[in-house]
């Protein structure tokens, strides 16, 4: 169900209102382990009592987030849940299920190709200047030329069709 754009079907559609599913889950995935870290302090120094439900239920929104596919929003959920759980947890468990999930998903990107590309474009967006890395650079030149204060709410040039999806992820190159 919902709405596909860019090969993914992450919207859903309400009317005139369009909704991803993966924002949603950022801010309930947030209060949830807040409220339950709260609830649960105790125990979270017990890998069992403590981590296994909250790693459970991370599995569960991952996986689900993974499907759409929203590689994006799961590494975001990913790296606040961890470390929210890095202040009451044993270094030790966390870094033996943090490493886990880190190897779980370096091996997205290497057996995605779409992922893999993503990620080298990322890390070095100038090799791939005019395709995957061009809209990067354009973000780049958008906040390197407005400096520390800016050039001004809407003055932006890069907006001017050289920032191609500039109503996505890189509205702040733009605002």
């Amino acid at each position: 169900i919902g709405h596909v754009a860019g090969g993914a079907r992450r919207w859903l559609v309400i009317g005139p209102i369009r909704l991803q599913p993966g924002e949603m889950a950022k801010i309930c995935s947030i209060i949830y382990f807040a409220s339950y870290i709260e609830r649960q302090h105790e125990k979270m120094y017990s890998i069992v009592s403590g981590m296994l439900l909250p790693f459970m239920v991370l599995c569960v929104v991952s996986v689900l987030l993974l499907r759409e596919p929203d590689f994006g929003s799961t590494v975001i959920i990913l790296s606040v849940v961890f470390c929210q759980l890095f202040l009451f947890c044993r270094l030790g468990h966390l870094m033996i299920s943090g490493s886990a999930v880190a190897v779980g998903l370096l091996l997205l990107v290497y057996f995605s190709p779409y992922r893999m590309k993503r990620f080298t474009a990322f890390m070095d967006p100038f090799q791939a200047a005019s395709s995957s890395g061009y809209q990067l650079i354009q973000s780049l030149i958008a906040v390197g030329s407005g400096g520390f204060l800016g050039t001004g709410l809407g003055s932006g040039r890069q907006k001017l069709y050289y920032l191609p999806a500039a109503h996505t992820d890189f509205i702040y190159a733009v605002i």
